[in-house]
């Protein structure tokens, strides 16, 4: 198999996605020092989005597809702002995934494909930036190769940053309750409009 085939038939299957639930951990090593964020993330076509954190606690990132927010519960602070298909939170959309293949020249990693790897057996993809633009220039993205379903990426960004993104417990076209994407403004929390200055 090609990997022109992989990314078409991951692209296929994202395309039939209305909804989408799963579990993520992301480690973030910069400067020898790592740190973990871990929750469940929830997706419905059009912009909605949900990023419940179980670490750190209580944070969230919350989409209706019209406004973004961006709650940090150690500051009682929530940043506002208008939803951009170009923002990250935006990336981690189905549509962003569908877009991600765009802007990365693509190729498999090693001649032996599917393989056996810490997520099951997977196509690895390598990903190399077309143009630099802030975020990961070089990224390993593992696709299922019974599914098709993007399950961990690893990532390098400009200056050395390591990012690594691991879904589990994944749930395709799940009942998702429309109040999820819905973000409900507490008594005592501060409001910071457009708060995110860059893409």
């Amino acid at each position: 198999i090609h990997h022109s085939d992989v990314v078409k038939k991951a692209n296929a299957v994202f395309r039939s996605i209305d909804t989408y639930s799963a579990n993520f951990k992301i480690k973030i090593t910069e400067e020898k020092k790592t740190r973990t964020l871990s929750g469940k993330a929830y997706y419905k076509k059009g912009g909605k989005l949900n990023f419940t954190f179980y670490e750190p606690a209580g944070d969230k990132i919350i989409s209706d597809g019209k406004t973004l927010w961006v709650y940090i519960a150690k500051l009682r602070a929530v940043g506002r702002q208008p939803y951009s298909k170009k923002s990250l939170a935006a990336r981690a959309s189905m549509e962003g995934v569908l877009n991600l293949f765009r802007y990365y020249h693509y190729n498999f990693d090693s001649p032996q494909q599917p393989r056996k790897t810490d997520v099951g057996n997977a196509y690895v993809l390598q990903l190399k930036e077309k143009t630099a633009s802030g975020g990961l220039e070089k990224m390993l993205v593992y696709i299922d190769a019974k599914n098709y379903i993007i399950k961990k990426i690893q990532g390098i960004a400009a200056g050395g940053r390591k990012v690594e993104i691991r879904l589990s417990n994944i749930k395709l076209n799940p009942e998702i309750a429309p109040e999820k994407f819905e973000y409900k403004l507490r008594a005592g929390v501060k409001v910071v409009d457009n708060p995110l200055t860059t893409d």
